[in-house]
């Protein structure tokens, strides 16, 4: 990956001590992950201390370890204890360090061109699409799992090998700024913002401060970069006001040879497209326009339609993500990785208009990091569950036990049971289900409702 000249010119330490590293084989922030050749940053969180397992990772045989430069001048003695087997590279900030390094190992690859994505929703899905498509005729990588934060995207960058000619970052952020860094670390070539939402407003304030981050993925473009916008976005033309590179819209207005979809409820939908039909495997209106945008990256970096419809209609869903689970008898519609008003109104529609004739039920878990807005989100979504063609509503949190207090009625279309025990919504949820029932899992990651997967698959 890179050695010890690389390190000093990307990170410019105020301190380096020891041996080497003549090559650093891989870049961890989890001691657990620590290996021979590790590089291993020590990350200051909540929780933990990175400093307090240096000596376990140089035990592990990590070469080089990235420390705060207070650290340093305080452990003189630990450092002279390895410095003949690995080397010690002092920052004021770590973090930064890490994406200094990422930066530098990323603008070390000329040829490599990099494609970034966000968006309040969707943006997995639409990474994994393109990375789909672009992996047809050249060697590609992406994030894996949720590496796409402030320290998350630096690691994945540090996946990129020689052979690589396409890397798809998946870009997140929580915090006003966030995007920011985490642009100037991918330096992405092209650049797509799936939509524009409520996801996180509670810690950005309001839909036009999201807009700003979300733009901020733009952020280091020039003349000879490339945006993609969502064309029915309300803040399209703010994301695509004063760009210095080339601005594409995408969707069904703006992709001309598109002409159709046909829904196939939860198992996908068949796009027309070019005069072809393209058998999509991801169900929703919403991922149709996910593959309308990677369609529009693939075309302009000059891919052939063989290979974009061959992409689409090999791509996956990701665990949690929009799933289609069958077990003995019942059917998971599992789509609970993450949860936002807007996700969880897709996915309630979607699920609802499937598979006429079955009984479906849907479990709704509470959605986080939605701040004031959180009350009024969640009796929304309660209200459009209520009105669906659904057999049972089951809902697990506070949040949602507020939302059901504050709408009592008399008399309800769909029988609707709340809890906040995980253990006790499971039970009843076990006695009400019956063979061929279709059951939805949707809410954040903090619920982690995919728990109930097992115990409903094997009824």
């Amino acid at each position: 990956m890179f050695n010890r000249k690389d390190l000093e010119a990307w990170l410019a330490p105020q301190k380096i001590e020891g041996k080497g590293p003549e090559k650093v084989s891989s870049v961890v922030i989890d001691s657990r992950q620590a290996r021979e050749g590790s590089l291993f940053v020590a990350l200051s969180g909540e929780r933990t201390d990175g400093h307090r397992y240096i000596e376990d990772v140089l035990e592990k045989g990590a070469c080089a370890v990235l420390v705060k430069a207070e650290w340093m001048a305080e452990n003189g003695s630990l450092v002279d204890k390895w410095a003949d087997k690995a080397c010690f590279a002092a920052v004021e900030d770590t973090l930064l360090g890490l994406q200094d390094l990422a930066k530098g190992y990323r603008d070390s690859f000329k040829e490599l061109t990099v494609v970034g994505v966000t968006g309040s929703n969707g943006k997995t899905t639409t990474k994994e699409i393109i990375y789909s498509i672009l992996s047809r005729s050249g060697a590609a990588v992406c994030n894996q799992g949720n590496l796409n934060s402030d320290s998350g995207l630096p690691l994945s960058v540090f996946n990129i090998r020689e052979h690589h000619r396409y890397a798809v970052l998946e870009m997140g952020m929580n915090r006003v700024g966030e995007m920011a860094s985490l642009a100037r670390v991918a330096r992405p070539d092209l650049a797509l913002v799936t939509n524009v939402g409520t996801a996180h407003i509670g810690m950005i304030g309001s839909r036009q401060g999201i807009a700003e981050e979300k733009k901020a993925i733009f952020s280091h473009f020039g003349k000879k970069n490339i945006a993609f916008v969502n064309e029915s976005d309300p803040f399209t033309e703010f994301l695509s006001r004063d760009l210095p590179g080339k601005v594409v819209k995408y969707g069904p207005q703006s992709l001309v040879d598109y002409e159709f979809v046909r829904d196939e409820g939860i198992y996908g939908q068949t796009i027309r497209l070019g005069g072809r039909d393209v058998r999509f495997p991801l169900p929703g209106k919403f991922n149709v326009l996910n593959a309308l945008g990677a369609v529009a990256v693939a075309r302009e970096l000059g891919f052939s339609e063989e290979d974009i419809v061959a992409g689409l209609e090999n791509c996956g869903g990701q665990f949690g993500r929009a799933e289609v689970v069958q077990g003995e008898t019942v059917t998971l519609f599992r789509d609970c990785y993450n949860a936002n008003g807007d996700s969880m109104a897709a996915s309630l529609e979607l699920f609802a208009g499937s598979d006429k004739g079955r009984r479906k039920i849907a479990v709704l878990g509470d959605m986080g990091e939605l701040g004031e807005e959180s009350p009024a989100v969640h009796r929304a979504v309660l209200h459009q569950a209520e009105s669906l063609s659904l057999e049972g509503i089951f809902l697990l949190g506070e949040e949602f036990a507020k939302a059901l207090e504050a709408e009592v009625r008399e008399e309800r279309n769909v029988s609707v049971r709340s809890f906040v025990d995980f253990e006790e919504l499971q039970a009843v949820l076990l006695e009400n289900i019956r063979k061929n029932d279709l059951i939805l899992l949707k809410g954040s990651r903090t619920m982690a409702l995919e728990r109930l997967s097992e115990p409903l698959l094997k009824h």
